[in-house]
Parts: structure tokens; sequence; C-alpha cells
């Protein structure tokens, strides 16, 4: 209401389950990885069930990553990557506001963009990605997997299709990426609704 935005923190380690989250209104974010909670063994919250609930809602939430600090055993294991044009605090207080990054704990994106229905993707060699994924509002949809990728394609044509044909809202269908790491980090993108693209 004040207008602040808002991160919905470690559910996992807060012991919420669904009917205590589901009904939350007004929420910006949601950790899908906190490392403190990793390193004390609360492994899902290195998930990012809470998020798709979420989106499965129609709620328009972003996934964040970080460290809830408490010492130098649990620091620089997660964070955001911002699209801005600058490093000022308007700039990334705007990109926050419009969902304009992805949630990582060790792949990165070079680029991401949907061409003519194709979504294209570009990370790093030192990203040493294996696995790229779709996950999508009705089902995961597809995967690309490899050693030390640099790209990968998704047609998302028979998606969008789908969803038209089975009269599924576009106003909740959404997709996002997930990329996966030889040793098992992923980094996470927001979901990307049908509407914003139409």
């Amino acid at each position: 209401a004040k207008g602040y935005l808002v991160s919905y923190n470690h559910p996992d380690w807060s012991l919420q389950s669904y009917p205590d989250y589901i009904g939350l209104e007004g929420v910006t974010a949601v950790e899908v990885y906190n490392t403190g909670c990793v390193v004390a063994g609360w492994v899902l919250d290195e998930g990012d069930h809470v998020l798709d609930h979420f989106l499965k809602a129609g709620k328009r939430v972003y996934p964040v990553a970080t460290d809830d600090n408490h010492g130098a055993h649990d620091m620089c294991g997660g964070w955001v990557r911002f699209k801005a044009p600058e490093l000022s605090y308007n700039a990334i207080m705007t990109a926050y506001e419009k969902g304009d990054f992805y949630a990582s704990w060790g792949p990165e994106f070079e680029s991401l963009y949907l061409e003519d229905g194709v979504l294209k993707m570009d990370f790093p060699a030192d990203s040493r990605v294996v696995s790229a994924e779709i996950h999508t509002a009705v089902r995961c949809c597809d995967v690309r997997t490899g050693t030390d990728m640099t790209h990968a394609e998704f047609d998302m044509n028979p998606f969008m299709a789908e969803i038209k044909n089975i009269g599924y809202p576009l106003d909740r269908a959404y997709f996002r990426v997930v990329l996966t790491d030889a040793v098992g980090n992923r980094a996470l993108t927001r979901g990307y609704f049908l509407d914003e693209l139409e």
C-alpha cells in the first residue's frame, strides 16, 4: 500500500506451505535461492516451486537469489543480474520493478530474446551450461542439453498455439527459462506471460 517492492524470502526455512502464501498480494519477488538456507541444509530454498505456484495463480512475481548473509560461510552464493542502462539506484530499481533481471547462483545469460516465436539465448563459455529448460504454466515444454553450451533455441510457437487451442487464459499462461551448470547450480528467469508478448 505504501509503494514498496516486497520480496517473499526463504519460504521453506520459514515453514510456509501453499495455503500460507498463495493468498498474498503485492509480492514483487520470491526468493528461489538463499545461500544461508542452503548452507544450513534447507535445500528446498534452492527451488522454484513457490515461484511456479504464484505464477500459475496469475501473480507476476520475479525470482531472486540472495545470500541472507550471516558470515563468511554464506556469502557471495546467490545474486541478481539486472538489465539496466547504468549502475545507479534509479536504474536498478526501475529494472527491479519491471522484472528486467534474472536470479542466479551459477550460470549467466549473455542474451535472451524472442524472434518470430523462437526463443534464443546465449551463455558465456565459462558458465559451463549443461542444460537449458523451458518451464510453462501447463507443462515443461522443452529441454536442451550439452557440454559447455553457449547457445540454445526453443520454438515457442507450438506452446503458444496449444495455449490458445485449449483456451488457457493468456494472462495466466507463461514460460520461463532455467539454466543448469556442470555442478548443478542454476539461473532462473522471470515468467514471461503471453499477454505481454501479444
